[in-house]
């Protein structure tokens, strides 16, 4: 008796750790805001992820993001970065 439910305790904390180390945000591929969003940034070389593959992971887009010359970002993009930023802000408090 005392076997099986240390082997169930066992098997919950591993099923609970799996799952932490897998739950990771996605981007659903119908957000056409968020999508030209990252693909204005994309084209303005701020950031380089690839486009062509959804869902895309938002850890991807942070990566991205924070690797970038965020103080060099043209004008016209600075507000589809913010909202990017929102987003992925949201993103980690859902998470």
């Amino acid at each position: 008796m005392t076997w099986s439910i240390r082997s169930s305790a066992t098997l919950l904390i591993a099923l609970a750790v799996a799952k932490g180390a897998l739950a990771e945000p996605w981007l659903a591929p119908g957000d056409t805001r968020l999508r030209n969003d990252l693909q204005l940034l994309n084209d303005v070389g701020l950031m380089q992820v690839p486009l062509s593959a959804w869902p895309l992971s938002w850890s991807d887009i942070e990566a991205a993001i924070q690797n970038s010359d965020a103080l060099d970002v043209p004008s016209g993009t600075v507000e589809a970065l913010q909202r990017i930023e929102s987003d992925l802000r949201t993103a980690a408090t859902i998470d």
